[in-house]
């Protein structure tokens, strides 16, 4: 029975160090797989939410190729990028990549999870340039309310090769965010429940990293 609960102890730590050892030895594989999680949880924890009947898997499944396909790819090399552009890890440098980070990078993200959304939902590019127009500047202004002082812990605590995990960690609640808004008509109402929704569940992932 002690070793049992010996066992079961001990799971976060050989988790964590499981973690490790794919940002190690397979460090892409491991960041996409769990924005798939991320990304895939969120979104059926958001159907639930606004009382959906039947999974909506196709939704899911923009939402997958969002994370898996453009975000974790590109946040894996950003960073690096980011690295190689301002040297440091002092408050100054981290200043500097967060005003990089939540202008180049966070434009190019949001554009491209609506973008993604869009054109899989519909096939159509009119609607990706409609959707943009009404979405993306209320996004944008969401996400400047959480992420620059969640990535200022990232530039200035955070190693290297653990940063796309932070940005995960927060993501779970951000990943919530987006599938709302992504998936409902954007109205006054909507995007006051929307930012409620990413304060609600974003609150508990910021203390993971304070």
């Amino acid at each position: 029975m002690q070793a049992a609960v010996r066992s079961v102890r001990a799971l976060p730590s050989r988790g964590w160090a499981a973690y490790n050892r794919g940002l190690t030895e397979a460090p892409l594989r491991t960041k996409v797989a769990s924005a798939c999680v991320i990304y895939g949880t969120g979104d059926v924890v958001v159907q639930k939410m606004q009382g959906m009947q039947q999974w909506d898997a196709p939704r899911t499944g923009r939402m997958l190729v969002y994370g898996a396909m453009w975000l974790s790819p590109f946040l894996h090399g950003w960073y690096r990028v980011l690295d190689v552009m301002v040297k440091g890890t002092g408050r100054t440098a981290a200043v500097q990549k967060i005003v990089l980070d939540q202008t180049f990078a966070a434009t190019a993200n949001m554009t491209m999870f609506h973008s993604i959304n869009s054109y899989l939902e519909t096939g159509s590019l009119n609607s990706v340039a409609d959707r943009l127009r009404a979405k993306l500047w209320p996004t944008m202004l969401a996400l400047w309310t959480i992420w620059p002082a969640v990535q200022y812990v990232n530039f200035t605590m955070v190693p290297l090769r653990q940063r796309v995990l932070v940005v995960n960690i927060v993501g779970v609640g951000w990943s919530m965010f987006l599938s709302y808004m992504g998936n409902t008509k954007t109205t006054p109402e909507s995007l006051d429940a929307a930012s409620r929704l990413v304060k609600r569940a974003t609150a508990p992932n910021k203390a993971l990293v304070n």
